[in-house]
Formats: structure tokens, C-alpha cells, sequence
């Protein structure tokens, strides 16, 4: 897909909002019941786990990595 993020939001419920540069928006929710949800965003395609920018690896919780804040 490789389109350029112009906006990272994070909601009350810990859902990640992304805004594309051509406007499309994508939102990523932790809170679903059905459905087990863990996603990264990262500089490199690595182990999550290992390293990332920001994750979610369990519902409703956001890890940000403070080594890689701006």
C-alpha cells in the first residue's frame, strides 16, 4: 500500500486512528470482543515484540516505545 500517513490519533477506547494523504483513514479497534487484536507500527518488518514505534499487543492497552519518540 505504502501511502503516506499524515495523522496518528489514538480514541477514548485505545482504537488507533490512521490518516492517509489521500484521505482515506483507517482505524484499528482494540476493544472487540470477537475478535483478538494486536497490531504495530514499526520502522523495520521485525518482530514486533522486539522492536516497534507503537503496538498493541493486548485489547484495550497501547505500548509506546520511548526510545523512538520523536
Amino acid at each position: 500500500m505504502r501511502k503516506e500517513i499524515v495523522g496518528l490519533n489514538l480514541n477514548d477506547a485505545c482504537s488507533l486512528i490512521i490518516d492517509f494523504g489521500d484521505n482515506g483513514k483507517l482505524v484499528l479497534p482494540t476493544n472487540t470482543e470477537t475478535v483478538d487484536w494486536q497490531w504495530c507500527l514499526s520502522e523495520a518488518d521485525s518482530d514486533p515484540y522486539q522492536d516497534y514505534i507503537i503496538a498493541c499487543f493486548w485489547e484495550g492497552e497501547i505500548e509506546i516505545n520511548d526510545e523512538k519518540k520523536a
